[in-house]
């Protein structure tokens, strides 16, 4: 019309009357904040163990993300399970992280749990980390470790005798 409104239908486009609408051919992703990318790496544990015994497992915990973390405080977890595919965990302890972590930044930790009394042959540690916001599409969203394989050994065998007996 002569004042404005509806007059971008009547916009000259000389010879080019091709479609003004287009989309991308891939899906674009809206997200309300950066998100953060946590990926546990760098899981070292003894290759054997006595049952019921204490173990060091350490690990690395990076920021892959575009953003920082949106909390300030998550927890590791250390678990074990009798096969690589991690089914069947069983938990060794839960480890509180109380700071952010900025992208690209990391840290480490190292702790003693004690393996399960009654495991034996090979066991595989993990570690998940959780807590801040991360976006659905990240590349290791399943924010734990590959498994670290432990064999365990089982105690030396007892043989108690009685060699006094008093009335």
């Amino acid at each position: 019309g002569e004042d404005g409104i509806g007059s971008a239908a009547l916009a000259f486009e000389h010879s080019d009357v091709a479609s003004n609408i287009a989309s991308p051919t891939h899906p674009v992703d809206a997200m309300r904040q950066p998100y953060a990318d946590l990926v546990v790496d760098l899981v070292t544990a003894p290759a054997t163990g006595l049952s019921g015994s204490p173990i060091q497992v350490s690990w690395n915990v990076t920021n892959n993300g575009i953003g920082p973390t949106d909390q300030t405080t998550w927890y590791d977890d250390v678990f074990i399970s009798p096969d690589p595919a991690g089914s069947g965990w069983r938990s060794l302890g839960s480890f509180t992280h109380a700071s952010p972590l900025g992208v690209g930044d990391s840290y480490s930790r190292s702790v003693e749990v004690t393996l399960p009394a009654d495991a034996s042959g090979t066991q595989y540690i993990f570690v998940r980390t959780g807590g801040p916001f991360e976006f659905i599409y990240t590349t290791n969203n399943t924010n734990r470790s590959d498994p670290v394989a432990v064999t365990f050994v089982p105690p030396p065998q007892v043989d108690l005798q009685v060699v006094v007996v008093t009335g």
